[in-house]
């Protein structure tokens, strides 16, 4: 079974769903870093001779460097020690390497990694080219609540540098967004029904189980329940890195649906007209006009 990639635009519920996923006993989200194809130009004809060539200290050294690696708490030397002992002879080997460290750091070494980014929406058929047997989750969420959301962040301000730096003009931030989601749209039709599924912020929170059981089903994995207990894994283990958990303070709560549809209350009658217009079309195509 191939690694799983997660994505979804800016403040939909993708880290949410990160956590559901890693509490599964046998998979495990890796928190955010682009790394992967940050380093795909630099890194994408990797030997196994680079294996034992400065090229390898070379790339430790990046990936120690990468942003929001650090909050993954895995050390230079674990890497550096990994990749001499399994000499990976591809760039998906490679990066694989960090990702199955994260594994075994929580506890579950062997369990299918994953991983979430938005940056990775523009990215689908490099990565279906270094993982021919990956899956694809998407999951979207209404724009005018991602908006709304993004304004919680500002107001509630954020000492931390990863702090997300979103678009503050509701038309702008809507059509950003509809182009997120229907480049993945396009790209992911592509491909066979089985390798991708898409789902709604909404249905999430509605019923976790009902919305993801299928998709597990379709990955040849069945659902946990544990899934519905991420929010105390994730204070056991700060699965959901301090850096970044100031802007993400439901992850340590158990699913809730409070925020749905909290635009009507939360935005003024401009915004919501300006996000409307914007991103109507996939607004109207994710069944979000009533």
């Amino acid at each position: 079974m191939g690694p799983i990639f997660l994505l979804g635009s800016p403040r939909s519920g993708t880290t949410l769903l990160r956590l559901l996923l890693t509490a599964h006993p046998d998979i495990v989200i890796a928190p955010e870093s682009s790394f992967l194809t940050w380093f795909l130009d630099a890194y994408g004809d990797w030997q196994a001779s680079d294996c034992e060539s400065p090229r390898r200290e070379k790339f430790v050294t990046d990936l120690m460097g990468a942003r929001k690696f650090s909050t993954w708490g895995i050390s230079a030397a674990e890497i550096d020690e990994t990749i001499r002992e399994s000499l990976p002879a591809t760039y998906a080997a490679l990066v694989a390497i960090p990702y199955e460290r994260y594994c075994a750091k929580i506890g579950k070494p062997g369990a299918r990694w994953g991983d979430k980014n938005n940056v990775h929406m523009d990215f689908v058929q490099p990565i279906v080219e270094l993982f021919p047997d990956c899956v694809f989750l998407h999951i979207v969420r209404d724009v005018r609540d991602c908006f709304a959301s993004g304004k919680d962040i500002r107001t509630q301000g954020s000492n931390s540098p990863f702090t997300p730096q979103l678009e503050t003009d509701p038309a702008e931030f809507a059509r950003g967004w509809d182009a997120q989601n229907q480049n993945v749209v396009r790209n992911l039709t592509a491909f066979p029904s089985s390798r991708w599924a898409r789902i709604r912020y909404e249905d999430l929170v509605d019923s976790p189980q009902r919305t993801l059981e299928s998709v597990l089903t379709e990955w040849g994995m069945t659902w946990s329940p544990a899934m519905l207990d991420f929010h105390e894994a994730n204070r056991a283990q700060n699965l959901e890195p301090t850096e970044t958990s100031d802007w993400k303070r439901l992850v340590s709560e158990p699913v809730t649906g409070s925020r749905v549809g909290r635009y009507r209350t939360s935005l003024s009658d401009t915004e919501i007209d300006a996000l409307n217009k914007a991103g109507h079309t996939t607004l109207e195509q994710f069944g979000y006009f009533e």
